[in-house]
């Protein structure tokens, strides 16, 4: 793995959606992502497959991956970390097979990977589900870029589509900005519908495998 070189500070614009092409209707069906994504780490490599693929939940397109392995988790683009702000993220899952996430990776001025933090899991099958979370900026003081990423835990097969990572002025927060964008802890359920105790009995084995082989770093 290579870091990134040191880039110049950047502008975020508050109230706009950041990733690059989040409906991934601008980008071609069989392309592995948008311009500007990255490819990830793959547990063990090679073990997953994702593309732009037909059947998005709205328009024609969506982030579909696949495979039999450990987890997959791929970072969107990187926009800049600015400390005035709160970051809100949200996107939607429908799964076929696994278990399915979002992540917020944090990075520092070299494109070092820092750490994350995780939203809820979804396990159910019965359509789309949509996966919400806030950012744990707090955490990283070293953190100079951020991404949204999204995960496939275990052998399994997801469809992304709609993809949300917002920044808000942390004075002037919308209201109910918690409650919209962290719904699985307001509601006392996580994403799949269960209560956290059941979702974390359902998840622990990929869990542990996933604190046993923490990344260390990210492919751009």
């Amino acid at each position: 793995n290579t870091a990134r070189p040191p880039v110049k500070q950047e502008v975020v614009p508050t109230g706009t959606n950041l990733i690059t092409d989040p409906s991934l209707e601008a980008t071609a069906i069989g392309e592995k992502f948008p311009t500007g994504w990255g490819s990830g780490n793959l547990i063990p490599p090679g073990a997953y497959q994702f593309s732009v693929a037909e059947g998005g939940k709205t328009g024609k397109r969506g982030w579909q991956i696949e495979g039999d392995g450990q987890y997959a988790v791929i970072p969107t683009n990187r926009p800049a970390v600015d400390r005035a702000l709160r970051y809100g993220a949200r996107g939607w899952v429908r799964l076929e097979a696994g278990s399915a996430q979002l992540k917020i990776l944090y990075f520092d001025g070299n494109g070092r990977y820092l750490g994350e933090n995780r939203s809820a899991i979804t396990n159910k099958r019965d359509g789309w589900h949509q996966l919400t979370m806030l950012d744990d900026l707090a955490k990283w003081p070293e953190a100079r870029h951020l991404s949204l990423a999204l995960t496939l835990i275990g052998k399994g097969k997801a469809v992304f589509d709609d993809l949300e990572f917002t920044a808000f002025d942390a004075k002037k927060l919308p209201a109910n900005f918690e409650k919209q964008w962290n719904r699985a802890l307001h509601d006392g359920f996580y994403a799949d519908g269960n209560k956290p105790e059941v979702t974390a009995t359902l998840a622990i084995g990929a869990i542990q495998e996933h604190l046993k082989n923490n990344i260390s770093s990210y492919h751009a």
